[in-house]
């Protein structure tokens, strides 16, 4: 196995546990009376669950065996700690992780992987930004003002508030985009 098939194994398991994270996140920020916050986190999950997708497409349909997957029992914290821990997490991805895929493809000469990566590294970016601006009203008592979410199907980039007419990170048209919960 390369390292970039090896990185999509690791990618796509860490996908798949950050799409069952952020709903749990959701879940208890809605019972914290959070709504907006917890529509942040059902974004971002949809995001992670895009990339997932994106990751077993690059393997072409590739089988995981259940001792590639990252599993972890999900506990609930605070508000402000769920989102610290998010953002935590958005930014291990794009400025550690993502990096090191990235070029491992380029240099293997896997366009699938590199491409893969690469598009969500971007995601994980806006992500982090999201988290961190949640973090912030959280921090001052308040859930953010109401908005509405759109995400691209393709890429799972994240607008909030109006959706762009065409995806500033893969280029899908502004109809395809979905609205978020």
């Amino acid at each position: 196995m390369t390292k970039s098939e090896k990185n999509l194994v690791a990618a796509f398991s860490g996908e798949n546990l950050g799409f069952r994270i952020l709903l749990a996140f959701a879940e208890g920020a809605e019972k914290e009376g959070f709504s907006q916050v917890a529509k942040v986190f059902r974004a971002g999950a949809i995001g992670e669950s895009i990339h997932a997708h994106n990751i077993l497409r690059a393997m072409g349909g590739g089988k995981i065996s259940k001792k590639d997957l990252k599993v972890a029992k999900i506990q609930l914290k605070s508000l402000e700690e769920n989102l610290k821990a998010a953002t935590l997490g958005e930014f291990m991805a794009f400025t550690k992780i993502y990096p090191g895929f990235i070029e491992d493809g380029k240099v293997e000469g896997n366009k699938n992987a590199e491409q893969t990566f690469y598009l969500a590294n971007e995601v994980e970016k806006i992500h982090h930004v999201m988290f961190e601006t949640a973090l912030n009203s959280v921090e001052n008592g308040k859930d953010l003002s109401v908005r509405e979410i759109f995400l691209c199907p393709f890429c799972g980039y994240p607008s909030e508030g109006i959706t762009p007419n065409i995806c500033p990170v893969c280029g899908a048209l502004k109809e395809k985009f979905i609205k978020v919960v």
